[in-house]
């Protein structure tokens, strides 16, 4: 599938960049969906062999085993022989307590060749300055050794799409869970409370974070002087590296002055809002290969210059 999305749905709405298929209506289940989006799929771990010019000879890799997916034989990546298998059913078992209770199975897909999987748990909406902000559990994994399961928030910005996750001192955005395959239903709902908890202490900064920052203001020029530092130049930059840098800036700027932030002109929320919308929709100037899926990264991991602005901004 394009887009280094492999597989995906949605549901009522096209999914995310306009690939993948609509449901009718939410999965009941953590199976029900992925089977929906073809994630029914199994993994295995299988021994790696090496060999040496055409004498067709092999020798077996006594220190890493490879990861492929049953089905076609998809490799994923090398790893240790001591590493667990987790499968996609049991990586997101636990969001089958929360459908029962506040979620909704939103949407789920794979990126790449399948190595990195998903799910996206929507929760009960709320207002940030009278904003309407979807409020995500964001569920994600690997099948290349590289990462647990993790468990992010993620708050989306209804006007615009704009992904409003931003890095905390005293609440996480993001926090790893135990593999819950293997420790019964007790330690699973324990697990599905603690990740509803987290999400609303984290909900709670962001909101109180919102409400201060909307009340700094700033002058045209020194909106100018922060995009000047979010985008520093360097001394030796060729004359691409110089228009390239210029055009993030105006890009910037320009993104300040859209209408659903006029409310937040020149204040630092709004700044951010600007940095966000910047962050998620901008394509840039050259073609990458990946931009879908690198935004989809920064959605799983968070936006690093998203995470610098706020840096800059609050120093």
């Amino acid at each position: 599938m394009s887009n280094n999305v492999e597989t995906m749905f949605s549901v009522r709405e096209t999914p995310w960049h306009g690939v993948g298929n609509v449901l009718a209506d939410y999965p009941k289940t953590v199976e029900e969906g992925l089977k929906a989006v073809g994630l029914d799929w199994e993994v295995k771990m299988v021994p790696l062999y090496y060999g040496e010019g055409n004498k067709l000879q092999t020798q077996k890799v006594e220190t890493l085993m490879a990861i492929t997916r049953v089905s076609d034989n998809q490799f994923f990546g090398a790893t240790s022989p001591k590493y667990k298998i987790l499968q996609n059913k049991q990586a997101f078992a636990f969001l089958d307590n929360l459908l029962d209770k506040e979620a909704k199975f939103e949407t789920a897909g794979a990126l790449g060749n399948g190595s990195r999987v998903w799910v996206l748990a929507k929760l009960e909406p709320y207002q940030i300055l009278g904003d309407d902000i979807e409020n995500y559990l964001l569920l994600s994994t690997s099948h290349d050794g590289t990462s647990a399961v993790r468990v992010n928030s993620t708050n989306i910005r209804v006007a615009c799409a704009n992904v409003l996750n931003i890095a905390f001192r005293n609440a996480m955005r993001s926090w790893k869970t135990k593999h819950m395959n293997a420790m019964g239903m007790e330690a699973k709902l324990l697990n599905a409370s603690d990740a509803l908890k987290l999400n609303n202490k984290y909900t709670q900064a962001l909101t109180s974070f919102a409400e201060e920052a909307a009340q700094i203001k700033y002058t045209e020029q020194e909106v100018v002087d922060f995009a000047y530092k979010l985008f520093p130049g360097k001394p030796d930059m060729s004359k691409i590296e110089k228009d390239h840098i210029d055009y993030q800036r105006e890009a910037l700027i320009t993104a300040m002055e859209a209408d659903d932030l006029q409310n937040f002109k020149l204040t630092q929320w709004g700044v951010i809002q600007a940095v966000s919308d910047y962050a998620y929709h901008f394509n840039g100037v050259r073609k990458v290969k990946s931009p879908y899926e690198t935004k989809m990264g920064d959605t799983l991991d968070g936006s690093k210059l998203l995470d610098r602005a706020v840096e800059l901004l609050t120093a």
